[in-house]
């Protein structure tokens, strides 16, 4: 059985049927705050709370999420991707330490 994602976990949900931009932003904000469950899938690699790793795990996982919507269904998930890219821009605006650049 496929153990739930962290962003899932806390109620992070985009698209149509998804949360809208303000309740995913708090969603977020909490996913950078708090503590990751231990049952979480691959919650070691998620770092510490409001940490850089943290910031970045985020990132990743909303930019690998958007690409898997591009490659399977572009127009069926265009508010989805919408939604991660705006939501990745907000990470980046708010949680991204003055200074610290991504490695990719």
């Amino acid at each position: 059985m496929r153990q739930e994602g962290f962003l899932a976990h806390m109620g992070y949900h985009v698209g149509a049927g998804g949360a809208p931009v303000r309740e995913r932003h708090r969603i977020l904000d909490q996913c950078y705050s708090h503590r990751v469950p231990e049952h979480v899938e691959n919650a070691a690699s998620w770092g510490a709370p409001n940490s850089f790793q943290r910031v970045q795990k985020m990132l990743r996982t909303l930019d690998g999420l958007a690409e898997n919507f591009r490659r399977n269904d572009p127009e069926r998930y265009a508010d989805a991707i919408a939604d991660y890219e705006e939501d990745r821009h907000y990470l980046l605006a708010k949680h991204l330490p003055l200074g610290k650049r991504l490695p990719w």
